[in-house]
């Protein structure tokens, strides 16, 4: 957003120098982005910090001091504690201090897992660690809900990402109850219209997925990431007809897909395939990341081309050092695929040129 902002200042005493922009309509666009998108609020970052550290200091000194302290006390500075941050946390709101407000219900999220924690410790309450964790990304999610807070869903998913990696290794098999949790979160996330936050909850979906394929009974399916990926490219491409509103939630599913597929392919090179099982592997992930290329210079995506390209060079890297015992064969494999990589980007340039033949057509009639 920044970079957009930049360059949109820096381009209009040129277009206004060309006739495409009046000295009004420049003032205007100024005056709108200066308004609607500040540069940088320190004191948000700061806030956020100052919340932290606040928490962490009350902690460190409770637990300093915590078997000196009698239980009743103990109890009443937990529950105090817990509700002075939510309302003030509230107030802060109410007084339009936004961000000062989230600081505020993370450090309620933090000090509600404190409160679990050290209630059952003074009562000696036996159970499962795992259901503490539970409770404390629920409670996460109600404040979520309370405060419209997308901090408090991202701190849930956090939680439920560890409540289930933890059961994971514990049953040494697929936990299935992390998809209603996430979709909890992912409700959440819609219900306030975060969505800036959609790529976390994608990120962690994407997680489930590739550690799912390995630790289902016969795995590992390297396949599935893979299946899951191409399917959340052909919904991108259905997605992107829908219309500008749609935007994020296509790029999303574009770096979803990708990253699936990437991901599936590289896993399934890692597990020790035979030479010409690699080779063709390795063939088809170059190939998709130069596809994935094309579509990002067509939809004008820079992250995914970036990202096209760390894929590359992290193939390329991964190739050289799996093959390094064989030379000849290491250097075949990448005189194939620079002859390759050269005839697409030529075959690439004709399609360019047949495409700006055909606009230039249809400008002209």
């Amino acid at each position: 957003m920044l970079t957009t902002r930049k360059r949109v200042l820096q381009g209009l005493d040129r277009w206004r120098e060309a006739g495409w922009v009046t000295e009004a309509g420049a003032g205007e666009i100024r005056r709108e982005l200066s308004a609607g998108h500040p540069l940088l609020n320190f004191s948000n970052t700061l806030a956020i910090l100052g919340a932290v550290l606040i928490g962490f200091a009350a902690m460190t000194f409770v637990a300093a001091n915590w078997s000196a302290i009698p239980r009743l006390v103990r109890v009443a500075m937990l529950v105090s504690a817990l509700w002075a941050a939510y309302g003030g946390a509230g107030w802060l709101f109410s007084r339009g201090y936004t961000k000062f407000g989230e600081a505020a219900v993370l450090t309620g999220v933090g000090l509600f897992g404190a409160n679990i924690m050290l209630i059952a410790q003074m009562f000696h309450l036996d159970g499962n660690p795992n259901d503490a964790v539970l409770v404390w990304a629920c409670g996460a999610v109600l404040a979520g809900f309370a405060f419209r807070s997308a901090p408090s869903f991202v701190a849930a998913l956090l939680l439920f990402g560890l409540w289930s990696a933890w059961e994971t290794s514990q049953l040494n098999n697929v936990h299935w109850w992390f998809l209603p949790a996430w979709g909890l979160t992912a409700v959440g996330f819609a219900a306030i219209r975060a969505t800036k936050s959609y790529y976390f909850s994608a990120l962690a979906l994407a997680l489930w997925i590739v550690v799912s394929s390995f630790v289902l009974p016969g795995g590992p399916y390297h396949e599935i990431p893979i299946i899951c990926g191409l399917i959340g490219l052909l919904l991108s491409a259905v997605v992107g007809h829908l219309g500008q509103e749609a935007d994020e939630v296509e790029h999303l599913l574009r770096y979803f897909g990708a990253g699936l597929v990437f991901v599936g392919l590289m896993s399934w090179q890692l597990d020790d395939p035979s030479l010409q099982v690699l080779i063709a592997l390795a063939v088809v992930t170059l190939v998709g990341l130069i596809g994935a290329m094309a579509w990002a210079g067509k939809v004008d995506d820079r992250k995914l081309m970036w990202l096209a390209y760390v894929g590359f060079a992290t193939e390329l890297l991964f190739l050289y050092f799996k093959t390094i015992g064989s030379l000849l064969s290491t250097s075949l494999f990448f005189l194939t695929a620079g002859v390759i990589v050269c005839g697409l980007a030529v075959l690439a340039m004709r399609l360019h040129k047949r495409s700006e033949q055909a606009t230039k057509v249809e400008v002209a009639s």
